[in-house]
């Protein structure tokens, strides 16, 4: 019996200094970047709309991004919440940055262009992610924002990336989505460290490295416009 008392406790104090190694360590030593939290439904049911696109079968895509394209019902997580939809989300996106990325989303749903709705499920992804950069700069100015804080909105965007980018491009697109994947580690280090003119610049580089790299998933003509304008936009 001591002896097998004697194995557990063994047990979990090596996986105590696993834990403690891997945290140390650092996001670049264990691959792919992993979640910090559940991304929000509405981003869940986009993925699953471009993750049906690629297996080619576009009516399930559309069938799905018609069921979340106004706010809509769920209760996956335990208990029933009405979440904001596509096109009301895609709205919000375009008042603070200029885009037209509702009318986007409307005139592809309503001719059944896959193609285009792909484009602005990706491009809707992108202002969501650029959104908490935004939000991520104001904290950067901000004297009294405690680091956690400024570390927790960077965590988002990284996650909005992982989810809707790396993990439905790595195949296609491994080096852009490694680099693009790094700069956002470097991002985490420059916030730590307080050292916003570091973060400006990963920033731009990772905003340009996304639209130049995805081209032929983004409405570019609609979102390369936004990075010449002044910052702050999102909220």
């Amino acid at each position: 019996m001591k002896s097998r008392r004697r194995s557990v406790s063994c047990a979990r104090l090596y996986w105590g200094v696993a834990t403690l190694v891997w945290t140390l360590a650092g996001p670049t030593q264990g691959g792919a970047h992993e979640l910090s939290q559940p991304v929000p439904v509405l981003l869940e049911r986009m993925h699953d709309t471009i993750l049906l696109i690629n297996r080619g079968k576009p009516d399930q895509a559309y069938t799905k991004a018609v069921a979340i394209q106004q706010d809509f019902p769920d209760s996956s997580r335990g208990r029933l919440i009405q979440e904001v939809g596509l096109l009301p989300t895609a709205q919000r996106l375009d008042a603070a940055y200029r885009t037209s990325l509702a009318d986007e989303t409307i005139r592809a749903l309503e001719r059944k262009d896959i193609p285009h709705l792909q484009k602005a499920v990706y491009s809707i992804a992108f202002l969501l992610i650029l959104e908490k950069l935004d939000r991520l700069e104001l904290l950067m100015q901000d004297a009294g924002t405690r680091v956690e804080t400024r570390a927790a909105v960077l965590a988002v965007a990284h996650d909005y990336f992982t989810h809707m980018f790396e993990r439905l491009l790595r195949f296609r697109a491994p080096e852009q989505i490694k680099a693009l994947d790094r700069l956002l580690d470097r991002m985490a280090v420059a916030v730590k460290r307080g050292d916003a003119a570091a973060l400006g610049t990963l920033r731009a580089q990772f905003l340009n490295g996304l639209v130049e790299g995805f081209q032929d998933q983004l409405v570019v003509g609609k979102l390369k416009p936004i990075l010449d304008l002044p910052r702050g936009g999102g909220s």
